[in-house]
């Protein structure tokens, strides 16, 4: 007589999880180590926590400001450094750990695809854009070098007003920053580099002499018909005089008349024409690093 033997159970196996292993994954992609520790659920809320407080500053225009987008970086750079802590901690502590069935490479490679995917589907564009300045265009205001943050929905429901400093594309595509002196159906002329609006020229009054560029240069304060103060910088002996002392124009219905505070240096309207508004893509508010580091930090330029 035959006797059959019973079936023996296949051993249970036992990887202990490696906290190096652990960091790798949460930094490549949030929540990826939690899955590879067996934690799928605090890898799902980890992930929400991380894409939901964005979204809201996104909303509460929390970025507009400096302080608030210093709030911001802290929360995501400290949110994703306890993700990663997280991570390390179970995953070290985990040494009688028994695979899951979606512990294998082959799971978190489509797991981490699916998180990435996640990402960038809710990654809604963002209120506000960094800048870097790369030209004088606009000294003694925004200085070569600085970073800068622009609100890309500051126009959504409102116009560009005098002094705005915009941020606006020409027909070569690429961006580029100057400030609003003239609306639409306004009659602009330009004396002296001064800005005349609708037959009076704009209050100047003579700051100091200074240097750009190694050349000898004054610095004036222009008040536009709103009471927007900035300041601007003329040379002594302008490059073109013709320029200096620009022939009047009718601004046209929907469109812009900008000059760079630079008024000597600048690629403005009295090259390049009108801004029409479907080309302005932002306005720029404020610093927040720049060659000189913390003393380019938080200069507001929708006061200046």
């Amino acid at each position: 007589m035959e006797i059959a033997l019973d079936e023996q159970p296949e051993p249970i196996k036992i990887i202990p999880r490696n906290g190096f292993i652990a960091f790798l994954l949460s930094l490549l992609t949030p929540g990826l180590g939690q899955i590879y520790n067996g934690q799928p659920n605090k890898a799902a809320w980890f992930l929400f926590f991380l894409l939901s407080i964005p979204m809201i500053f996104n909303f509460a225009k929390g970025t507009t400001t400096f302080y608030g987008l210093v709030v911001f970086i802290v929360y995501v750079v400290s949110w994703k450094i306890f993700i990663i802590i997280d991570a390390i901690r179970n995953a070290n502590r985990q040494k009688n750990f028994i695979p899951k069935s979606y512990n294998t490479w082959y799971y978190h490679l489509l797991i981490a695809i699916g998180i990435l995917a996640i990402i960038a589907i809710s990654n809604i564009p963002n209120r506000t854009k960094p800048f870097r300045i790369p030209t004088t265009t606009n000294h003694p205001t925004i200085i070569e070098g600085d970073k800068v943050i622009a609100d890309l929905k500051a126009y959504k429901n409102s116009q560009p007003n005098y002094g705005d400093v915009i941020v606006y594309t020409k027909p070569d595509g690429f961006l580029y920053i100057s400030r609003v002196v003239g609306l639409p159906k306004d009659s602009i002329s330009v004396v002296d580099n001064i800005v005349n609006i609708n037959g009076v020229p704009c209050h100047s009054t003579f700051i100091k002499k200074t240097f750009s560029d190694n050349m000898p240069m004054k610095i004036y304060e222009e008040e536009l018909p709103n009471g927007h103060k900035h300041l601007l910088l003329k040379i002594n002996q302008p490059f073109e005089s013709d320029k200096a002392n620009a022939a009047m124009v009718v601004v046209p219905k929907d469109a812009y008349y900008i000059l760079g505070d630079n008024r000597d240096n600048s690629l403005d309207s009295r090259y390049i024409g009108f801004i029409t508004k479907d080309k302005i893509k932002g306005r720029v508010l404020y610093s927040f690093w720049g060659r000189t580091g913390k003393k380019r930090m938080n200069i507001d330029f929708t006061q200046q």
